[in-house]
Formats: structure tokens, sequence, C-alpha cells
């Protein structure tokens, strides 16, 4: 069994489509498990998305999800989640009536989150809280990605790229922001995604003077303000506005 991902495409479907009619219908389906290439457990949570967002799933608790009503053509497949490199398949081709499974294996990334410590966190200055910009929860859409769900809902940040290299910028500066998870230093470009639905705060702070409280002393970037993300299952408790 080779996986998407795991050898280029460790995928059960890179080579093998798997036949099944469903009665007289002309659409076609989607399926599979996304896990961890180490170890082979199920990733819950990952995002399945075909043709840049054309129709998009989230997996379940076991890994597993399902495309439906696929009209026949050719896609392309990508596989996303915060703190593993993406995997994409291409030229995936879907015939009427065809139920074809794609299993991925998702490979840590190769920088994780957790090495970029945060090293001057203690000295958040209250003019900086206060300032800020803040979404809870309840602010947040059910579905799509925190990036895009900040835009429109942030004044004056904009997002450009392509999903495997997002660019920031917000208004005042031509740097990008620092990117803050769960009280860990993320840097750009952003290769990582987050579900708006499973982010409890966001907090945008504006300014060079902002990202500096929080960038580790070895790192001599520059940055337009910091963005800090808190998820719902971060376990960590959140600072700044968002404690509030």
């Amino acid at each position: 069994m080779c996986l998407i991902g795991a050898c280029v495409a460790l995928g059960i479907g890179a080579g093998g489509a798997r036949n099944e009619v469903a009665g007289q219908s002309e659409l076609g389906a989607i399926e599979g498990l996304v896990l961890d290439m180490q170890g082979l457990v199920p990733i819950a949570q990952a995002l399945v998305v075909l043709n840049g967002g054309l129709y998009q799933t989230l997996t379940n608790a076991g890994g597993e999800y399902v495309l439906d009503s696929v009209p026949p053509g050719e896609y392309e497949i990508s596989v996303r989640r915060i703190g593993y490199e993406e995997v994409v398949a291409e030229r995936v081709t879907i015939e009427a009536a065809m139920r074809r499974r794609m299993d991925f294996a998702l490979e840590r990334a190769a920088i994780s989150l957790e090495e970029i410590q945060i090293r001057a966190a203690g000295r958040t200055t209250p003019d900086a809280t206060r300032s800020a910009s803040v979404l809870r929860s309840e602010d947040l859409p059910d579905q799509g990605d925190i990036l895009s769900a900040l835009q429109g809902r942030i004044p004056g940040l904009r997002i450009s790229g392509r999903h495997d290299d997002t660019r920031v910028r917000l208004r005042g500066g031509m740097a990008e922001p620092m990117f803050v998870i769960n009280g860990v230093v993320a840097r750009p470009p952003l290769r990582f995604y987050i579900g708006a639905s499973e982010v409890e705060c966001v907090e945008v702070r504006r300014g060079q003077q902002a990202a500096m409280e929080f960038r580790p002393s070895s790192q001599t970037d520059v940055y337009n303000g910091v963005i800090l993300i808190w998820t719902k299952d971060s376990g960590r408790q959140m600072t700044g506005a968002c404690s509030r």
C-alpha cells in the first residue's frame, strides 16, 4: 500500500481508482483517509480541497473524509493541517458515477512551530493591547481558514499569494506581520492551515514595536505588527487582549 505524500503519490489513490456505479448518477465522489506519516495515525480536522476551494471538507476524528457530488473532470487535490507539510495530488481524474479512493500521509513540518520559542513576550506594553483589534470565536465563521476570515474583519488587512505561500499585509507598512500561534512564533511565508472554527481568539497589533516584543533575540527580520492566534485546543492560557 502506498499513501499520497509518503511515496510521492504514499497514496492508495495515486495509481489506482476504484469505480463503483452509484445508480445512474453522472456525479462522482472522492473519499479516503488522512494519516500522520509517522506511525500512520489518523489526522482529524485536516482540510481536503479540490481545485483551490471549489470543493472542500474536513476530516473527522478517524481521519476520514468524503467529497460527494463531484462533476466528472480532472482535479488537483490538496490536503493541509497546521504543523504538517501540505500534500498535493495533481491531475486526479473523476468519471461519471466513479467513487475514487485517495488516501494521504502528511509529513510533519520540517521546522515545527514549537522550535521557534518566544523569548521576549514578557515585555508587552499596555498601549499595545489597548489599540489591538480582537476577534473571538463568536465573531468568526464556522467554515474556511482563519486568514481568509481575518480579511474583511480586520480593517486594512490584505492577503495575497497561493495557499502554500500566503502573504499578509497590514495597512501602514510594507513588511509582513509576525504570527504567534498558541504562544509560539511562526515566521512568514505562511505554510500552515488553521480552520476558523478551531480558533478561540485572534489579536492583531500593528507596527514594528509590537513585533519587537515577540521577536527572538537571534532574529533580525523586520515585521509590521503581530497577529496572535489562540486555538480552542491549545491547552495554554491566553495572553494580551485575548485574556480579558
